[in-house]
């Protein structure tokens, strides 16, 4: 086994150069980012002739180039292949992972070199040429080199494993920080008389709002910060004026038409037969539905208002922009950015209980009228300082203004049900139900507490429903039977709620609870 042109053919393989571009770029104007992709505009200069020359990286795609606010000019863009091209900010980087490569082609070649050499040490073909004396003393020896060289191999392929290691972590954060096509360029090429600038859009660019909503649960007051996540990866970077748009660009416009709608009567299908529940199936079944009325309080808890973003955003009829100065790399690293100082929103604090939901309470946030919008983002929620959880804000109009910031776990409720009964009362069947709910205030403070529950509806004349007692008197009550309850419980007390009603059937019939 021949070692050298094996290490040979290994270098040539694993250390494949990848050469810095010593590329000019054109200087960079102004930037707009979108939601998704950005439009850069570069100053480009023609030479003594009027011959425009320029490059630009990969990242950036050519049927978007054009010239901006520029005449008398032409240019014409297009995308070519080029060796990878390194950015300054990487080129440290990439010159370690040369390194690095280096020592760990040395790592193998030592490797590959001493598993030759005990190849040749435990070859047995060695000992046939030899007299009883020559054999002895050979093995005695070789067994010592092979020893050593053994223990060598060990310690050698450790370090070979710990350098591939470094090496792969090197590999892996220049590859994500790359700037994206940098296989490829952008040629632009034509003629102008004077400087232009040229537009040019790429889709390796985003930026996305983000807020921290603090409310006070005694005032309702909201401090409200919004802060903008930006990034891209051209592989350029820029220093300066970044326009942020809330809108994503129009690539294709359609006229505004509506269909005409057409009905018909709809076809009867056959009516499914009923499922009949036993009495102590019944008496486990939640009376309430649970999904039905927590997205009755999550319909209400996306919208939300905001504040005037003073002198930082610009509102157009289609669209908002934030306008700052930035300093961003072209590795595709997240910056984060506050041009916008704090903000206080207005806002009713309310907290609602749902029995059959959850045992605490929610803690909502009713906007006032007057508190603008947010621009749609993902919001960290804190009431008090402390942090509640998260919610996206979606682009919502005046009238939709509730954000429901959490679950107040000191605010419970526990529900007991009074002593049920069913039976025959003249020739009608009976079931007498109720329940007691006691809403616990475990804070330091006075609260008010909405409290929310229902009754079953009869959904046929022959069973009716009649309320023996509800104490205290409900403050509202809807057509579907639900209940609204609102208590002013003293801090370390417990309120009570007590609901008795009876249902009247025909005898031999069973009652049948759908949800």
């Amino acid at each position: 086994m021949k070692i050298f042109p094996v290490a040979l053919l290994f270098l040539a393989i694993f250390i494949s150069p990848v050469m810095a571009a010593d590329d000019t770029f054109p200087t960079i104007f102004g930037v707009d980012f979108y939601p998704s992709g950005a439009r850069f505009i570069f100053n480009v200069e023609p030479d003594e002739n009027g011959n425009v020359n320029a490059i630009l990286p990969g990242a950036f795609n050519p049927d978007s180039v054009r010239l901006f606010k520029s005449t008398g000019a032409r240019i014409q863009a297009t995308r070519k292949r080029r060796l990878k091209w390194i950015p300054d900010l990487l080129v440290e980087l990439n010159d370690q992972i040369e390194s690095q490569k280096t020592s760990v082609s040395d790592l193998i070649c030592r490797k590959n070199s001493l598993e030759q050499s005990l190849e040749i040490l435990s070859n047995e073909d060695n000992l046939k040429s030899m007299n009883a004396a020559d054999a002895l003393k050979f093995i005695t020896e070789s067994q010592k080199l092979r020893l050593k060289t053994e223990y060598e191999l060990a310690e050698l392929k450790l370090d070979l494993e710990k350098e591939q290691a470094a090496l792969k972590i090197l590999q892996e954060d220049l590859n994500s920080r790359r700037p994206a096509n940098d296989e490829y360029c952008v040629e632009i090429t034509g003629i102008a008389s004077d400087a232009i600038q040229i537009e040019a859009f790429t889709n390796y660019a985003s930026w996305s709002p983000k807020y921290i909503l603090d409310m006070k649960s005694r005032t309702g007051d909201i401090e409200t910060y919004m802060y903008v996540d930006v990034a891209q990866r051209t592989g350029l970077d820029y220093n300066g004026e970044i326009s942020l748009h809330t809108k994503n660009r129009d690539e294709i416009i359609t006229d505004p038409s509506l269909n005409p709608v057409k009905v018909a009567i709809k076809k009867e299908k056959p009516a499914a037969a009923p499922v009949r529940m036993s009495k102590a199936a019944r008496n486990d079944m939640v009376m309430m539905d649970a999904a039905y009325l927590e997205s009755a309080v999550n319909e209400e808890a996306l919208g939300s208002a905001a504040p005037t973003l003073a002198n930082a955003i610009k509102e157009t009829i289609s669209d908002r922009v934030i306008t700052f100065d930035a300093n961003l790399t072209g590795d595709g690293k997240n910056y984060v950015f506050e041009p916008v100082s704090m903000t206080l929103l207005r806002s009713t604090p309310e907290i609602i209980l749902i029995p059959e939901v959850r045992e605490n309470a929610w803690f909502i946030a009713n906007m006032d009228d007057n508190n603008p919008k947010l621009i749609p983002g993902n919001a960290e929620l804190r009431v008090d300082g402390h942090t509640t959880g998260n919610i996206y804000i979606p682009e919502f109009g005046q009238g939709q203004q509730k954000i429901t910031f959490g679950y107040a776990d000191q605010i419970t409720v526990k529900k007991e049900s009074l002593i049920e009964t069913t039976g025959v009362e003249w020739f009608s069947g009976v079931s007498s139900s109720g329940y007691k709910l006691e809403i616990t205030n475990g804070t330091e403070e006075k609260r008010v507490v909405t409290v929310r529950d229902r009754l079953p509806i009869p959904t046929e004349d022959k069973i009716k429903l009649e309320v023996k007692k509800i104490e205290p008197a409900q403050k509202s009550k809807d057509a579907e039977n639900r209940y609204t309850w609102e208590l002013e419980i003293e801090p370390g007390k417990t309120a009570e709620i007590v609901v008795d009603y009876k249902l009247s059937f025909p005898s031999g019939e069973e009652l049948e609870y759908r949800k």
